[in-house]
């Protein structure tokens, strides 16, 4: 399972399953590495120098609705 994370935008909030594949969570609470899920799977940057960026223009006009 891969995670991709931008920077928060101000004002962004969580859609859920609004769009197939992707879950969209903002201000809500999420794993972040290195951690271990109540399930039991472990989580791990693929690379922890990478810079944050922040989210894509569409992302953002589409989490303010």
């Amino acid at each position: 399972m891969w995670f991709v994370l931008f920077a928060y935008a101000p004002g962004m909030r969580t859609v859920g399953e609004r769009y197939l594949g992707l879950r969209l969570h903002a201000g809500d609470p999420i794993f972040l590495p290195p951690s271990i899920t109540p399930d039991g799977i472990r989580t791990d940057y693929f690379d922890s120098s990478a810079t944050v960026f922040p989210a894509p223009e569409w992302l953002v006009s589409a989490m303010h609705g």
